[in-house]
């Protein structure tokens, strides 16, 4: 829920979230500092209001803000994690609710393996 509010200025209620549908351990820097972090992914889904709505602070948007379609992901030079997002997408509306574990895409240096 905070990673909600910090990234999309979304206050969801946790029932609007999927079940988590991906983890994993990752080691990262951003500002010359790094995170070695346990991630949970989860599926939302905002209504158009909501998104009309949303308040991307300054600070949480030093490096712009956008919504980014699968198609944009595939093909931008920019940093996303993880970096194969665009690859893993497709597959999660299809086996959210289906009560499957969550898979795991293991531990990861953003920072050194390969894309």
């Amino acid at each position: 829920m905070r990673e909600m509010w910090e990234e999309a200025a979304l206050c969801l209620p946790v029932g609007r979230l999927s079940p988590v549908v991906w983890t994993r351990q990752a080691i990262f820097s951003v500002d010359g500092r790094t995170f070695d972090q346990y991630e949970e992914y989860r599926l939302a889904r905002g209504t158009a209001d909501e998104v009309r709505e949303m308040n991307v602070s300054t600070e949480e948007a030093r490096y712009g803000h956008h919504w980014w379609s699968t198609a944009e992901l595939a093909t931008t030079a920019e940093i996303v994690r993880p970096k194969k997002m665009a690859s893993l997408l497709p597959d999660v509306p299809a086996t959210v609710g289906l009560g499957r574990a969550p898979v795991y895409r293991g531990n990861v240096n953003e920072d050194t393996d390969p894309e």
